[in-house]
């Protein structure tokens, strides 16, 4: 017991550390107007590090009453955010006249609609002659999330004006691999 307990406080540890370091380094320092000092960043990483704490125990409270699959009532806790996650990413990659802002408007919008649609759209079933509401197919949960993110984020970015292109020159100077053919290598002058 003792072995498990342990293992799953490092595991807690970890996550709780990268959250928090992700939090305090991606984001308030990019929100503090200035530069804050090590001390200052070291109360912040402490204090959203109790902050993500509070949040795991409350998420993890709301799940303690599931019985059933474990391995679906891990879908269903995946089913929240990760259609979002890998959603956001697409975006990134597929729409090129997303950006940063857009990117998180169908983040929190898509975690809010899923936390909907995994906690009350209900779908008449019939078991065994007997008609009982289920909640939709936790294996489903993800790619609705991704549909979504994909759906509000190409949906933002058409309003607002797509990103100039920008063409980078490279400039060779001869000194490294991949020089032009016929041109020599310029050395420096002897002394």
């Amino acid at each position: 017991m003792a072995g498990i307990l342990g293992a799953a406080m490092g595991s807690l540890s970890s996550a709780l550390n990268s959250m928090s370091n992700s939090t305090v380094s991606d984001l308030l320092r990019t929100l503090l107007r200035r530069v804050p000092t090590e001390e200052t960043m070291l109360r912040l990483a402490r204090a959203t590090t109790l902050v993500w704490a509070v949040l795991m125990a409350v998420f993890a409270c709301a799940f303690s009453t599931s019985t059933g699959n474990v391995y679906l009532t891990g879908l269903t806790i995946a089913g929240y955010t990760y259609g979002a996650l890998l959603g956001a990413f697409l975006l990134g990659r597929l729409v090129q006249r997303a950006n940063e802002a857009d990117s998180l408007v169908a983040f929190v919008v898509t975690v809010a609609v899923m936390t909907y649609v995994v906690r009350g759209v209900k779908i008449d079933t019939e078991v065994a002659g007997t008609t009982v509401a289920a909640g939709i197919a936790a294996q489903w949960l993800v790619p609705i999330g991704v549909v979504l993110t994909l759906a509000v984020g190409g949906t933002m970015s058409l309003l607002h004006r797509p990103p100039t292109a920008t063409v980078a020159t490279d400039v060779d100077d001869g000194d490294e691999p991949g020089a032009t053919e016929g041109t020599e290598p310029q050395s420096a002058p002897s002394r």
